[in-house]
């Protein structure tokens, strides 16, 4: 266990301060570097925190520790790369309600609700604020500090100060690369626009199966040129059928064909045979593709695409689609408004639209589109210049985004981890499904994706039945098997394939649907 603790906080001017406590948080020692600090000042600040006794702390630590490196010279970065431990994640482990992790206003808020977040602190400040936030999550969860970051070292919130500065760099490239995308969007390069929409049986752990797929496309005028819808069958099993109730039962989303039982949609071919099709649509080099709250269609078909990859042998299309519900956001006052709106914004909608269904969607984007341009007196291309990269989403950050929070890295230790500290704190056996709700968000992780391919039993969930989790004595080898087969813990058990019991009740053979604790830790 460290002696020390530094809490190091990066100011809304650049500068850097850590606080040095002792082990039960009391401040000791700061120290401060100005933006403008020469390299000489950064290393005198690093040599005080990455002391082999200090452990260093912070909320977006992550971009505080990567401003530090990027004042390094490139070949000394590695001597001075040191483990720090992100509270961000923590807290979101911890707090219940919390199902990702959050801003840093809203775990602030959370932990310290008098705290002014409209205010510009530096950073000697908010290393002070992140102590005091710090202090009050220990105190809600009733331990000590020295209980709490018990070896937070071998932790899954502890991360490398030079993996951050690489991941900022990451991102900087990045939106280079995105500046330069929106640079070379015009009137020569871009002939056509494609509005899309799709439409899902079910999202369920995240992945949403296509059901339609419905598309317009315009010239640069707004004026029709083809529309169409594609009718799919989202596969077979529980995993893909139909799930639009809410938890009441009540159906919230109705989708266009769902009369008898969906069966439309169960007649026709599955997305497999559809691919090829879209995959030369998305493609096209001299359209434009834009969508409603895009992001999650691109999910979506990003999902598909890797589903069926065995099958057709066409990869995830690298695109990119402007998000048309962001500019409708930045018109008005930040506020996100739904597609129905957006559409009927400025006076002009079709009265014929049926919202989720995807062609009509897509077309209800498009007069979206239409209207903003004509309300501001802007063409399409001004209005793109005018919102840069703000707009825009692309399926390189759907696929691989650049986050710390990474579960190749640190599901195994997390998981382990956030089992014991509930156990601990609650005692009770069923208090370890908050965990396993938070392991469904890792698990689903596109980074993940590789794994899951090669694997029989991929992404299917399981449900670990009272019985069996009273009998679990250490959560890891449970947690590694779960890994090994690719399934999913869900905390449902009506949403579950497969349901762990202790023992198997007698006539029940079929180990699809059932196994025991034994089996699943042998097999």
């Amino acid at each position: 266990m460290p002696d020390r603790y530094a809490i190091i906080a990066r100011g809304a001017t650049g500068d850097v301060c850590a606080i040095v406590t002792d082990p039960e948080l009391n401040p000791q020692t700061t120290f401060a570097i100005s933006a403008e600090a020469d390299i000489d000042e950064t290393r005198h600040l690093l040599g005080n925190i990455i002391a082999s006794d200090i452990l260093p702390l912070g909320f977006d630590a992550i971009y505080t520790t990567a401003s530090l490196m990027a004042k390094l010279d490139a070949d000394e970065r590695e001597g001075y790369d040191f483990t720090f431990f992100d509270l961000g994640v923590l807290t979101t482990i911890f707090a219940q309600g919390f199902s990702a992790v959050q801003p840093t206003k809203s775990i602030l808020k959370y932990l310290l609700p008098n705290l002014d977040l409209e205010k510009s602190y530096d950073a000697t400040e908010l290393a002070g604020i992140y102590l005091e936030a710090l202090k009050a999550l220990i105190k809600r969860l009733e331990l000590s500090a020295t209980n709490f970051l018990d070896d937070p070292r071998d932790q899954a919130t502890s991360y490398s100060a030079l993996d951050s500065f690489k991941l900022v760099e990451e991102n900087r490239r990045r939106e280079e690369d995105d500046k330069k995308f929106v640079k070379n969007i015009n009137s020569s390069t871009i002939k056509h626009f494609l509005f899309f929409d799709t439409e899902c049986s079910n999202c369920m752990e995240g992945c949403g199966k296509i059901c339609e797929f419905g598309y317009i496309i315009t010239d640069t005028n707004f004026k029709p040129l083809e529309q169409r819808e594609y009718i799919i069958n989202p596969g077979r099993g529980y995993i893909n059928d139909f799930h639009l109730a809410d938890r009441s039962g009540q159906i919230r989303i109705h989708l266009t064909y769902e009369a008898n039982n969906y069966r439309t949609y169960r007649l026709q071919p599955e997305l497999d045979k559809f691919i090829p099709t879209l995959d030369r649509l998305l493609r096209s080099p001299e359209t434009l593709i834009f969508g409603f709250a895009v992001s999650q269609d691109l999910r979506y078909v990003d999902y598909g695409f890797q589903r069926y990859l065995a099958q057709t042998r066409i990869d995830t299309p690298d695109i990119a689609a402007i998000d048309v519900q962001t500019m409708y956001a930045k018109y008005n006052d930040n506020q996100v408004i739904s597609l129905d709106k957006a559409s009927a914004e400025y006076g002009r909608t079709d009265g014929s639209i049926r919202y989720h269904r995807a062609m009509d969607d897509a077309i209800a984007t498009m007069q979206a589109y239409k209207n903003i341009c004509e309300h501001l007196n802007r063409t399409p291309f001004e209005m793109l210049e005018e919102m840069g990269t703000a707009s825009l989403v692309t399926m390189r950050d759907i696929i691989d985004p650049q986050t710390p929070y990474r579960f190749d890295e640190f599901q195994r230790d997390l998981a382990k981890e956030v089992a014991a500290r509930f156990r601990r704190k609650h005692q009770e056996e069923a208090k370890i499904y908050p965990m396993m709700a938070y392991i469904d968000t890792l698990a689903n992780n596109p980074e993940n994706r590789e794994k899951l391919k090669s694997k029989e039993y991929a992404g299917r969930r399981i449900y670990l039945t009272l019985e069996a989790v009273k009998a679990i004595k250490d959560i890891a080898p449970v947690l590694d098997a779960v890994a090994r087969k690719g399934y999913v813990i869900t905390s449902r058990a009506q949403r579950s394939d497969i349901s762990i019991r202790l023992t198997r009740p007698a006539g029940k053979e079929d180990s699809r649907t059932i196994l025991t604790l034994e089996e699943l830790l042998n097999d």
